[in-house]
C-alpha cells in the first residue's frame, strides 16, 4: 500500500558498518525498510535491545495521518465556572468520556467537572494532613478505579475513590531520598515510575559570572506499596544557569533565569511502557513494564545551529513584560552574557499515548515559546517506526492523547487557564 513500509524487509549480520551514520560497529542484525517514497527505518539488535531509527518524515500519507479535528468540544474552567479558577494546572484526565479530573496545583485541588464542563465537586487543599497537598503534580486512574495523586513536596501518593474519599496514602520518603522528584507516570498494572534529581558538584564563579549546573536523574520504578523494584537507571539530568550577584565571607546569592535550549530529562510512562530522554540527543529509550530497557527510538537528521537571530528573539520575549525601563535593560544585559550551546534542543517533551501504544515527541519550535504558536509533535509506532507528524493548536499543550482525543491545557491572551477536549481523527 502506498504509504506504508515495504513487508519485504532484508535481515543480514554486518561487521564494522556505518548505517545512517550511525556511530555503532558490531555484530548486529539488521532490517531496512522503506515505503519507496523517501520514509525509511532500520532497525538493530544490541544485546536483546532494539534500536530504531527513522528517516524522513515518516509514513503517513496527508490523507491518512493523524489531525486535531476543529474547535474543542469540552472546555473546562474559565468566567463561567465561578467556584473557582485554574491556578497552574499540572495534569488532567477523562474517565469514559463523563467524568473530567483536573490537578490544580496552585489550589492543591482536584476538581471534578461532568461531560458537559460543568463543576461537580472539589478535593482536597494546600496543607500537610491526609488528603491535603504541598506540590500536586500528577494523577491518574488505576485499574481497579481509584484515582492516585502524586505530591512532590510530601514524597506520597494519595489514594482517591472517584467520589472524593481518600482510601489511603503511600509515602515514597524512603524511595525518593534527595533531590528533586517529579512523577514520570503509572504503569497499568498500577506501577508508579518518578525520576529524582541532584546537581553535581560545581567550581564557585566569579562575581557577575554564569554558572552552569549538570544534575544527574535516576529513574526508579515504585511498586503499589512505594517499594523499588529493580536497579534505579542513571542518566544526564537538567541543566541549568545560575549567575553570583553577590557574595558575603561564607554566604552567596545566586540568580537563577530559565534557558529553554539547555538540556532537560523528559519521560512518560502509560500501559506497559516507560519513555524517557534528554532533549539534547535525538534518542528516547523504552521500557519494559518490569523497568527493563527494550528499544531505543533515534530520528537520523541534523540538528539545526542555535544563531544569534533566534536568542535575540528569544531574550526580547523574555524582557517584553518588564514595565520598568532599567529593569528591563539590566534583564536585557544579564540574558546576552549568557552561555548558550551550540545547537537547538533535538525536541522539547514527549508523551505516551493512554494505552502505551504510541510515542509523541514535541519538536523544539521557537515560535510557540515565543508567541504561543502551533507546536509540532513527532508519531512513533510501538516498534519504534516514525508514522508523522500532529501540529497543535496555539496555545494548547496537551497533557493526555487518547485514541480519539487529545486533553490538554490552554490559556487565553489574558492568561487565563482552561482544560480543553479536541477530537483526533485520521489514522
Amino acid at each position: 500500500m502506498k504509504g506504508r513500509p515495504s513487508r519485504n524487509c532484508h535481515s543480514r549480520a554486518l561487521k564494522g558498518i556505518a548505517v545512517l551514520g550511525g556511530l555503532l560497529s558490531a555484530y548486529l542484525s539488521l532490517c531496512s525498510c522503506s515505503d519507496g517514497g523517501g520514509h525509511a527505518f532500520v532497525v538493530r539488535d544490541s544485546a536483546g535491545v532494539a534500536i530504531v531509527e527513522s528517516v524522513g518524515q515518516g509514513t503517513w500519507m496527508e490523507e491518512n495521518g493523524l489531525r486535531i479535528v476543529g474547535e474543542p468540544t469540552v472546555r473546562l474552567g474559565g468566567p463561567r465556572t465561578k467556584e473557582f479558577s485554574f491556578d497552574q494546572v499540572a495534569d488532567a484526565l477523562v474517565i469514559a468520556d463523563s467524568l473530567f479530573i483536573v490537578a490544580n496545583r496552585g489550589s492543591g485541588e482536584l476538581v471534578f467537572f461532568d461531560s458537559g464542563g460543568d463543576w461537580r465537586y472539589t478535593v482536597g487543599r494546600i496543607g500537610g494532613g491526609p488528603g491535603e497537598f504541598s506540590r500536586l503534580r500528577a494523577i491518574e486512574i488505576l485499574p481497579e478505579g481509584h484515582l492516585v495523586a502524586f505530591d512532590s513536596g510530601h514524597r506520597r501518593i494519595s489514594v482517591f475513590e472517584v467520589t472524593g474519599e481518600l482510601v489511603r496514602t503511600v509515602s515514597l520518603a524512603g524511595a525518593l531520598r534527595g533531590g528533586v522528584a517529579m512523577a514520570i507516570g503509572w504503569l497499568e498494572s498500577g506501577t508508579f515510575v518518578a525520576r529524582t534529581m541532584e546537581p553535581g558538584v560545581h567550581a564557585m564563579p566569579d562575581l557577575g559570572q554564569w554558572r552552569r549546573m549538570d544534575s544527574m536523574a535516576e529513574v526508579l520504578v515504585l511498586d503499589e506499596n512505594g517499594l523499588p523494584f529493580g536497579d534505579p537507571i542513571r542518566v544526564p539530568g537538567d541543566q541549568s544557569l545560575s549567575m553570583l550577584t553577590a557574595r558575603e565571607g561564607d554566604e552567596y546569592w545566586f540568580s537563577s533565569l530559565p534557558n529553554p535550549f539547555l538540556r532537560s530529562f523528559v519521560g512518560a510512562a502509560k500501559g506497559l511502557r516507560v519513555a524517557f530522554g534528554q532533549t539534547t540527543r535525538d534518542e528516547i529509550r523504552i521500557l519494559n513494564s518490569d523497568g527493563k530497557m527494550v528499544r531505543v527510538i533515534r530520528r537520523v537528521r541534523r540538528i539545526p545551529e542555535l544563531t544569534a537571530g533566534m536568542i535575540d528573539q528569544w531574550i526580547d520575549f523574555r524582557v517584553a513584560r518588564i514595565s520598568n525601563g532599567v529593569a528591563r535593560r539590566r534583564r536585557h544585559q544579564q540574558y546576552q552574557s549568557m552561555p548558550f550551546p551550540s545547537t537547538l534542543p533535538a525536541f522539547r517533551s514527549v508523551l505516551l499515548d493512554e494505552d502505551g501504544a504510541r510515542l509523541w515527541v514535541e519538536e523544539f519550535e521557537l515560535d510557540a515559546i515565543t508567541s504561543g504558536g502551533e507546536t509540532r509533535w513527532s508519531v512513533y509506532a510501538e516498534d519504534g517506526r516514525l508514522l508523522g507528524e500532529v501540529w497543535m493548536p496555539a496555545g494548547f499543550r496537551p497533557l493526555r492523547i487518547g485514541k480519539d482525543y487529545v486533553l490538554g491545557l490552554w490559556r487565553d491572551e489574558l492568561d487565563v487557564e482552561y482544560v480543553q477536549l479536541y477530537e483526533l481523527g485520521g489514522a
